[in-house]
């Protein structure tokens, strides 16, 4: 029994050293490939392989600094999906919705220094908006002024069916 209880011991400890070792290098890992993501500009795989991890100092600020620029990407993102299933109120609704999302933004992406980065994608959005649709920054930001959500929409339609003199009514 002493025999069986020390080789049990012994290999409990084993055990437990490599499973330690396998999860610190798994971790490892993972933030050497979320490193190379953000220097890539992959911002999805970095907030994919920091998400939940204990970060130090200047993987955190890869974090947050992708964090920002993600956020701000998935609008445009969000826009070429819609366009892809024919969903063109939704898609002009993300690009709209995208320039609010700019506005909340703005102040943690000059914090953490990638005020360029969002506004390449700002002016991405500004640029679909005005071939594809129309309209300028000043008329898509007094779309977002519209609280009744019907008539929103409705303003949406319009500039998708091409009647961008129908926009909504500016009782400001």
């Amino acid at each position: 029994p002493k025999k069986i209880a020390v080789v049990t011991v012994f290999a409990a400890s084993v055990l437990a050293g490599i499973l330690l070792f396998s999860n610190y290098a798994s971790v490892q890992s993972s933030l050497v490939r979320a490193r190379r993501a953000y220097y890539s500009g992959d911002y999805k795989s970095v907030y994919v392989e920091t998400y939940g991890e204990k970060l130090d100092e200047s993987d955190s600020l890869i974090e947050g600094k992708s964090k920002v620029i993600l956020t701000m990407q998935r609008k445009l993102d969000s826009y070429q999906n819609h366009l892809k299933l024919g969903q063109n109120v939704e898609a002009l609704n993300a690009l709209i919705t995208g320039l609010q999302t700019y506005d909340a933004i703005n102040l943690d992406a000059e914090t953490y220094g990638v005020l360029t980065e969002v506004d390449s994608i700002k002016e991405e959005i500004l640029n679909i908006l005005s071939s594809n649709y129309g309209l300028n920054e000043e008329e898509a930001k007094a779309l977002l002024q519209e609280k009744d959500q019907v008539a929103y929409t409705l303003a949406l339609e319009h500039i998708i069916n091409g009647s961008s003199n129908v926009l909504v009514k500016k009782d400001m």
